[in-house]
């Protein structure tokens, strides 16, 4: 699923904050200009030493994109994302106020082959939660 050269570990428990300064520099219905891309963006350059350069995410309808590599060379990931990260993107898009606060994250699980998969979420803070409707 990744490149050869990254250590897949790196993604295991991958966490980042969405803060307001993300919300507010975020860009409506634009991939790689979203709060959660712009999140995700920053923490994959913070760990630039353990993944390489020129690491990029967006936010896609239902996958968050990893480009690696800048050249030829440069390969994409697609990771499916989760029910709330796709909620959160739709009120965002549409123009709705968001909270600060969640936590964007990349996780990874196993299915009932014990076969590693990964997944892309957002955990809201609990105000967030409640406005929502969500329980």
């Amino acid at each position: 699923m990744f490149p050869i050269h990254i250590n897949r570990s790196v993604f295991d428990n991958f966490r980042t904050e969405v803060t307001a300064e993300h919300i507010n520099r975020g860009e409506r219905k634009h991939c790689g200009a979203c709060p959660v891309a712009l999140a995700f963006n920053e923490a994959l350059e913070a760990r630039k030493d353990e993944i390489g350069d020129n690491a990029d995410a967006e936010i896609e309808a239902d996958f968050l994109t990893l480009a690696f590599g800048a050249n030829v060379f440069s390969r994409e990931v697609q990771i499916p994302i989760t029910g709330s990260l796709s909620e959160f993107i739709q009120y965002y898009d549409s123009g709705y106020s968001v909270p600060a606060g969640g936590e964007a994250y990349i996780e990874k699980w196993l299915d009932k082959d014990g076969d590693p998969h990964y997944r892309a979420g957002i955990d809201m803070p609990e105000s967030w939660r409640k406005a929502s409707g969500d329980k």
